[in-house]
């Protein structure tokens, strides 16, 4: 008996999670959304027990989240909840600013016709999605950051980079972006994109800086956190 193959092109791939990354990603999420408190302790025991795992994936997502400057571990006795201030955010936006204002500032030098390519088609690419389309809008957005940080060819700047990112992923993901918000960061792209086409090295830093000093400043302005976890330092 023959069989007909059925068309599952737009059919998308199950992204596979190992037990650490979901307990991670769940503590995360809790402690961005204010279920866990800033002051709160909080046990590897407890939470194991809670979400009916071990706790091995439990102490894990405790140095995943410390190391994000989300909780503070401490010796034989748990740990204490952070959140999220202020000053971390801006902390951040000051350490990404410069950074990646840095690696656009070496790639408007030494991009080549390719690279300048991909981030054209990119550019055009993200001017035609709606707010509806966040997630493509994100994805799109992330491309053509890494993509100019590959232009830059700076191993050790991509390091630091790469350090920084997931805390990036953690405060810029406080707020969506609004209709106003998104058409602003399509008009900052093409900026960015015109400089390094022109070889302008400082517009190129300076736009990508102001492009990441807004994005901050949006979720500074618009974050969804209660006010309680948005000031604890």
């Amino acid at each position: 008996m023959k069989y007909q193959k059925t068309g599952v092109g737009s059919v998308k791939p199950i992204a596979r999670q190992t037990l650490s990354d979901q307990v991670y990603d769940s503590l995360r999420k809790a402690i961005i959304e204010g279920e866990l408190t800033p002051g709160q302790r909080i046990t590897e025991r407890e939470l194991a027990q809670q979400m009916n795992v071990s706790t091995t994936p439990v102490r894990e997502a405790f140095r995943r989240l410390s190391g994000l400057g989300l909780i503070t571990i401490v010796p034989w006795n748990g740990a204490v909840v952070n959140g999220i201030s202020q000053h971390d955010i801006i902390e951040v936006a000051q350490c990404r600013g410069a950074l990646e204002g840095f690696a656009a500032g070496i790639a408007a030098e030494q991009a080549s016709a390719e690279e300048i390519e991909i981030l054209r088609r990119l550019v055009d690419e993200l001017q035609v999605k709606e707010v509806a389309e966040l997630d493509s809008i994100r994805r799109i957005d992330s491309e053509i950051h890494n993509t100019i940080i590959n232009c830059a060819g700076n191993s050790r700047l991509a390091n630091m980079l790469d350090s920084i990112n997931e805390i990036v992923s953690v405060y810029l993901s406080l707020s969506e972006p609004d209709d106003k918000r998104i058409a602003q960061i399509k008009n900052e792209h093409k900026e960015i994109l015109k400089a390094l086409e022109d070889k302008d090295t400082c517009l190129a830093e300076t736009a990508m800086r102001d492009h990441i000093r807004k994005s901050f400043q949006f979720a500074l302005a618009s974050s969804t956190l209660s006010n309680d976890a948005f000031d604890h330092n």
